[in-house]
Formats: C-alpha cells, sequence, structure tokens
C-alpha cells in the first residue's frame, strides 16, 4: 500500500492543472449554437456521475492524417492536436517546438517601451540608485528579481520594495515612495501595478529639483484611459487602454522580460561589453507565467517549456533551495511550479511578509536561500490550514442555510476570516458549488490584481466597518463586470477585476445590497439559469490503447495549464472491479477492458473524500460498466515503466 501511494504521488507531482481547469461551462443549447466554435464539439455524455456534460471535437481525417506525416506523431496524438488544441498545420511546430526567436516580435511595438528604455540606460549610465516596487504575488517577485539580477551584473546600486499585502494593500502607496526616496531612488521601476495610480505617480514627475523622479510602469492589468503622459513616465503595458498590439496574455515578468530584450540591444548598440545572459533568466519568467495563470499559449508557451530546462539546472540560489526543500530532484513540469513552488512563494505575501518571495529570488547567499526556503514553506503550510478552516466554516454556513445554494451566486463572510485567504476559498467553493462564489473577510486586502480600481478609495476611521472580498468565477459569468456595476452603483468603496476573478470593499452596512446587486446582474447574464458545467473530450480510447508509448508522447504537448489543458482521455465501457480508499482521502479504482480485450487499469481520484463520482464508484457493484474520463501519464517508478489513469469522471454505461 505504501509503495502505491509513493508511486501515485510521484505521478501527482506531474499534473498540471486539476480537473477543473478542463470544466468549461456553456450555454443550454440555444446559447450554444451561438459560440463561434460550437460547429467544432459535438455532445457525447449528457450528464456524467459529477452532472456534467461531455463534448468532443469533430473529426478532421484529413487534418490527423497531414499533421501525423508532418509532426511526425501517432494519428492519436494528431487527433489531439488538430481537436482537442484546434491547432492549424501552419502552427504545429511552433506548437510543439515553441521557440522565442520564432514566437516574438519586436518590444518596441509597446507604447512606452522606447522612452523606458532610454530612461534607463541613462540611469545605468549615470550610475543613479534604481528602485523596484512590485506587487507582492510571484510576478511581482519575478519581476523584481529579473530587473534586479540584471542591473546588479552592471553594476548597478539597486533597492527594492514589496508592499505589505495586509497593512498597504495593492499597488503604490505614499509612505514607501517617500521612503524610496529618502533611501536615494532616483529612477522608480513599478511592476506587476502602478497602471491604476497614475494621479499618485504623476506628481512625482513634475517635482523641482531633488524631489522630482523619473518612474518607469511595467504592468499588464487592464487600464481606464490614459491622461497624456510626461517625457519623465514611461507607462509599458499591453494592456493599457490606448495599446494595440498581441501581448496581451503575458505576465508582468513576460513584458519585464521584453524590457530586457529591448534594453539589452540599447546597451550593446551602445558598446556595452559586460552583458548578461538573458536566456538564463527564463527560470524567473516561467515561474511568473505558472504562478499568475496567464495562458500558456504563444510566447508564453516558450517561455515556460525554456524556463523549465533552465529551473531544472537550478541557477537561481533561491530557486534551488526551494526545490531542495521541497525534495523536487526530478525534470520539472509546469505543475510542479503551480502546486509547489508558486503557493510557497505567494506565501508571504498572504500571511504578511511580503518581501520574502522577492529576497528568496534575488540572494545569493545559500544560507540565506535556505532560511527563507524553509519560513516560506512554514507559512504555505499554514496557509492551507487557514484555508481549509475557512473552507470548513464556509460549507458549514452553506449547509445551515440551504437557500444559499438556491442562488447562481454564492456570498458568505465572516469577520474572522483571514483575508490573505480569500481568493482561494473562493476557489474552492466555486469548484464545488458549480456556482461564481464570493467570500467577504475584516480588514487588510486580497488580490491586488482582483481589486483594481482602489486609487481613490477613500480613509475611513475603523477598519472592521470595511469587508474585504474576493471573488471567482467560470467561463460564461463575468463576475468582474457584476463587480465593477455595483462600484458604479457606489455600492462599494472599491473593486474590480476580469471575467474569472475579482474582489472589492465595502462597508459592513452595504455588504447586503451590495450581495442583492451582484446576485441580480449574475442572474441577468444567465438568464436565471447557470450555464451548465462540461468536460471536453481529447480522445476516445479502448482501455487497451492506454500504453505507455502513447503517455510519453503526449508529453511533447507539454507544458500544461490555462490555455493549454492537459487531454482528457475518454475510455469507453470498462468493467468495474474494485475500489479502494488510501489514506482515507484518495480513491484507487480498478477496472478491466470490455471484450477480448481483458487489460486492466487503475484509476487514481485524489482527494476525492467528498467527490460525487469517487463516492458513486466507492459504492458500486463488480462488474459495472463506466465511461471513463481522466488524465494519462507515463510512469517510471524505480526503473518500471507503467501507464497512470488520473481519473476525472465517469459516466454510466447505458446499455
Amino acid at each position: 500500500m505504501i509503495v502505491a501511494i509513493k508511486n501515485a504521488t510521484a505521478i501527482y507531482l506531474k499534473m498540471n492543472q486539476s480537473a477543473k481547469i478542463n470544466t468549461i461551462p456553456v450555454a443550454s443549447p440555444p446559447a450554444v449554437a451561438q459560440q463561434p466554435n460550437q460547429q467544432h464539439w459535438r455532445p457525447v455524455v449528457a450528464s456524467s456521475l459529477s452532472n456534467q456534460a461531455w463534448l468532443a471535437a469533430r473529426r478532421d481525417e484529413l487534418a490527423i492524417r497531414s499533421i501525423s506525416e508532418q509532426a511526425a506523431v501517432s494519428l492519436t496524438l494528431a487527433e489531439i492536436i488538430t481537436g482537442f488544441y484546434n491547432i492549424a498545420e501552419e502552427t504545429v511546430t511552433d506548437f510543439l517546438q515553441p521557440k522565442i526567436k520564432n514566437l516574438m516580435t519586436d518590444p518596441y511595438d509597446l507604447k512606452g517601451m522606447a522612452s523606458g528604455v532610454a530612461a534607463m540606460a541613462r540611469a545605468i549610465k549615470e550610475k543613479k540608485t534604481i528602485a523596484l516596487f512590485g506587487d507582492y504575488d510571484v510576478d511581482g517577485a519575478a519581476s523584481i528579481a529579473l530587473l534586479y539580477r540584471y542591473l546588479t551584473h552592471l553594476g548597478c546600486r539597486v533597492i527594492f520594495h514589496v508592499p505589505d499585502r495586509l497593512r498597504d494593500g495593492y499597488g503604490p502607496n505614499k509612505p514607501a515612495i517617500e521612503k524610496l526616496l529618502a533611501d536615494g531612488a532616483e529612477l522608480i521601476v513599478f511592476l506587476d501595478c502602478g497602471t491604476s495610480a497614475l494621479d499618485l505617480l504623476l506628481p512625482l514627475t513634475n517635482q523641482a529639483g531633488d524631489k522630482k523622479c523619473q518612474i518607469i510602469i511595467i504592468d499588464h492589468h487592464l487600464s481606464e484611459p490614459i491622461p497624456p503622459l510626461p517625457d519623465s513616465l514611461s507607462l509599458i503595458n499591453p494592456n493599457r487602454f490606448d495599446e494595440k498590439n498581441n501581448y496581451g496574455y503575458l505576465c508582468a515578468a513576460g513584458v519585464s522580460f521584453l524590457f530586457l530584450v529591448a534594453l539589452q540591444k540599447n546597451l550593446r548598440d551602445a558598446g556595452e561589453k559586460n552583458l548578461p545572459d538573458l536566456m538564463g533568466y527564463l527560470d524567473l519568467v516561467a515561474l511568473a507565467t505558472v504562478g499568475d495563470v496567464v495562458p500558456l499559449t504563444q510566447l508564453n508557451r516558450a517561455f515556460v517549456k525554456q524556463g523549465l530546462v533552465i529551473m531544472s539546472a537550478q541557477q537561481n540560489i533561491g530557486l534551488m533551495a526551494l526545490l531542495e526543500l521541497l525534495a523536487i530532484d526530478s525534470t520539472l513540469s509546469a505543475g510542479q511550479l503551480s502546486f509547489y513552488l508558486c503557493p510557497s512563494i505567494n506565501a508571504g505575501g498572504r500571511l504578511g511578509f511580503s518581501g520574502l518571495g522577492a529576497t528568496l529570488l534575488t540572494t545569493n547567499d545559500v544560507a540565506r536561500a535556505r532560511e527563507i526556503a524553509l519560513s516560506l514553506h512554514q507559512y504555505n503550510e499554514e496557509r492551507k490550514i487557514i484555508e481549509q478552516q475557512l473552507v470548513m466554516n464556509a460549507d458549514a454556513i452553506i449547509m445551515g442555510d440551504k437557500s444559499l445554494l438556491e442562488k447562481n451566486l454564492l456570498m458568505v463572510e465572516q469577520p474572522a476570516w483571514h483575508v490573505g485567504v480569500l481568493g482561494i476559498v473562493a476557489s474552492r467553493l466555486k469548484d464545488k458549488y458549480h456556482r461564481p462564489a464570493i467570500v467577504g473577510g475584516m480588514g487588510g486586502d486580497d488580490d491586488g490584481k482582483d481589486a483594481g480600481g482602489k486609487k481613490n478609495m477613500p480613509q475611513v476611521e475603523r477598519a472592521d466597518d470595511v469587508i474585504t472580498a474576493s471573488a471567482r468565477s467560470y467561463a460564461g459569468i463575468d463576475i468582474g463586470a457584476a463587480i465593477m456595476a455595483a462600484r458604479q452603483a457606489d455600492l462599494l468603496i472599491a473593486g474590480g477585476g476580469h471575467k474569472m476573478a475579482g474582489g472589492f470593499k465595502c462597508y459592513r452596512k452595504n455588504w447586503q445590497a451590495a450581495k442583492d446587486f451582484i446576485t441580480h446582474h449574475i442572474d441577468k447574464q444567465c438568464n436565471g439559469t447557470l450555464p451548465q458545467s462540461t468536460k471536453k473530450i481529447a480522445a476516445t480510447l479502448p482501455l487497451a490503447a492506454l500504453s505507455t508509448d502513447l503517455a510519453i508522447e503526449m508529453e511533447q504537448l507539454e507544458p500544461f495549464g490555462t490555455g493549454n489543458r492537459t487531454p482528457l482521455i475518454m475510455v469507453k465501457n470498462a468493467v468495474f472491479e474494485k475500489a479502494v480508499w488510501l489514506k482515507e482521502q484518495h480513491l484507487s479504482v480498478f477496472f478491466s477492458g470490455d471484450g477480448m480485450a481483458k487489460r486492466s487499469l487503475r484509476a487514481m481520484m485524489f482527494r476525492a473524500v467528498n467527490n460525487k463520482t469517487a463516492q458513486h464508484l466507492a459504492a458500486s457493484k463488480r462488474g459495472a460498466k463506466f465511461h471513463l474520463l481522466g488524465e494519462l501519464y507515463a510512469n517510471d517508478w524505480q526503473g518500471n515503466k507503467s501507464v497512470d489513469f488520473f481519473l476525472v469522471d465517469a459516466a454510466p454505461t447505458e446499455e
């Protein structure tokens, strides 16, 4: 039994995203018909054990054969590429072998890039003190580390600051800026923040004498209309209001890398010889790209694929210390970044130690790196306990008031709930109850990216008069639009977000009114009925076809994550043999093939105690037949190669 658990855990480390990533809610049939890709998908299972519909891509035999020959892959893999991922023949090479040089256009296409690079080049030449101000999440920390490592390599004096998530909230704040100026900052770079704080930053560029400061903003968050900017402020953001480009999917670290590419060319053209190898910084870009949950497509796919190679070489002292602590010594995957490294780096910011992540990624002191890695790991373990307790508390509230589940929006709050984990708890509730969720606590702040537009937030006398809330949704329900509408209705102190996530602050006295307003907005979006959740099938295979060779071949499709989901394989007519609970939370389910092929399959379901599909299977009788849906992985445990199948869903076979 112990070997079985270790074996499953080894593969679990490679899991990139849980089944929720593959769960794409769609509207009822009439609404689906209006969607542009509707003709690409056909219904296969109307309702599974988890009450979800399964869809399969319509086969294009000519495209499948063409891609199979062109890319030298099996017909099954070609089917997944053309159907599940909808990759055209002319782009299949860039998909399977993404290279930065083929996918990146001129960084100077971005507004503000030319002036920002010129300002930084002058600061380097004139040996000015450069300050970096970054967000408290992994994207902000990695962005700081990118510029810090580059600039210190050139001999620059660099200082950095990360705001306290609970005390300062998201983005630039006046006391921190004044402290950086007092410490000698002559150029301040705001990373993963600053776009929504122009009213605070513009006056700094208009000061006279020593108080005047050059500012560069490198960000990726959506903006409101941009006022005319002086030469002393450069705003580099692919998502700024007046921007037209193809880089809107990048995280801040991705934009920062483009900035360094442009800066490198500027310095090289000026005769600078002591320039670092930018490719060696791709581990930081990959970390941030995965951690900020941006689409793993186009240039991001190349960043992560090549960045994982750099990270595996363990060139960054801080990352090496964290990998050592987590006992990760195998070839790295995007899943390991998502499940282990990123949460650890984010944990400091969530619990009030915001600067630890950036310090870990910038230090060259091995002992210091190990000390910080241990602290972050311990904070992450503490975060997990807090998160689990909050989820249990929220479940108790929901079970105590079933009327909450009669609404299309699940919205709960408690004064004692820790604001640093509200977003995670909202995500858990959204997945469990299949509806958008908003979770509120008192004081502090949650994701800065979720609560945009806070630049004019008034000061309040009592922190316990204000509720901080974080929201999570899924495709088809725009939670950010609902929050923005509530803000425009003056029900919120501040708030914002995007389709899948949002956040806000409101006075406690306005909580119920905000709840009613946002719920009504959600009701209007979905015409009173939430869209049905669906899962999309990559390929349908008999149980006997789940081979190690196929699992190894499918590794060419990595990295998996948002925008590049792990393929879901459907196995038809599997015969149930038995189910065994492991450690009272993981379910190991055994199946055999139907008909002549009597090959057996063990399927794993992790953390499945409250999973409807797992509960049904655990109570099933031997001989029952099911269609299975899951993720296929190659397992090499102590030299023994085998197949692991992570079961996502199942549907009873209709005789």
